[in-house]
């Protein structure tokens, strides 16, 4: 393999052109739900869970990333009310946490993370990485954040922890009515209250989904505030670009493709599992 880019299988005129793929796992998105489930079973669920449902992602894949937070987040100098109001993580689920990252470090897993910086941003880092390439690998993120979903498109896409289904354009067009373009837009509108990022007052799903179809963009919805209909969404939305909410939201939002990771250190490791 020369970096990422596709391999040529056979020789002469029968040969095939393979297209290599990069799974890049949200570690948090699968090991929670995990812990969850593993509370009324045994401590030992959320292992066993887990690293098994990664290395059934590796096994589909050339390469796979785990991607983890830090114990730190930029996000949280910018808000403290940033995911503030969510439990504080047990000591034990802490150490299970740890215990699945060494079990899948020793597999030969590149588990990667970034000081300061989330596992979003830790995977948005990896498909800038891979885009790079003039043919790029299919990339298939695991995952249960909608942020990621901004991500898709091209040779990217989004599986969902809960329910497997593949998000490529037309799927997260259908699921949240806008195209992954719109997203970050989308999930400033609506903001994140499991998050504790505040978005507009009165703008749900369908309302965000509707005015981003009519303007094409959060930054043209600003600028025509005035034709919004119902006037008062257009108060609302005057109100929190006034009031700095909605610059707070996309700060919030926006997934950083800078996180200090060494991405072409995934092709040292394993190809998949087994």
């Amino acid at each position: 393999m020369s970096d990422a880019q596709g391999a040529v299988v056979g020789t002469g005129v029968g040969a095939t052109r393979h297209r290599l793929k990069l799974a890049l796992v949200d570690l948090s998105s699968v090991f929670h739900p995990a812990w969850h489930v593993g509370l009324s079973k045994d401590q030992g669920f959320a292992h066993v869970a887990t690293v098994a449902r990664v290395r059934r992602a590796a096994g589909e894949a050339t390469f796979t990333a785990i991607a983890c937070d830090s114990a730190s987040s930029f996000r949280k100098a910018l808000s403290p009310a940033y995911k503030a109001d969510r439990p504080a993580k047990s000591a034990a689920l802490e150490a299970e946490l740890k215990r699945v990252c060494a079990t899948l470090a020793a597999d030969g897993f590149m588990v990667a993370r970034a000081d300061g910086f989330e596992a979003d941003d830790v995977i948005a880092t990896f498909v800038a990485w891979a885009r790079r390439y003039p043919d790029p690998p299919t990339v298939e993120i695991l995952s249960s954040d909608k942020d990621l979903l901004a991500l898709v498109g091209g040779p990217v896409r989004v599986r969902s922890v809960s329910s497997g289904m593949l998000f490529g354009v037309e799927e997260v067009r259908v699921k949240l009515g806008v195209p992954p373009a719109q997203v970050p837009d989308y999930l400033a509108l609506v903001g994140d209250s499991s998050d504790g990022i505040e978005g507009v007052t009165g703008v749900g799903a369908k309302t965000a989904a509707r005015l981003l179809t009519q303007f094409g963009s959060l930054d043209a919805l600003l600028d025509r505030a005035g034709e919004v209909t119902p006037p008062g969404i257009g108060a609302a939305i005057v109100a929190a670009r006034g009031n700095g909410t909605l610059a707070l939201a996309r700060q919030l939002i926006a997934l950083r493709d800078d996180a200090p990771v060494d991405c072409r250190a995934v092709l040292a490791h394993r190809a998949g599992f087994g």
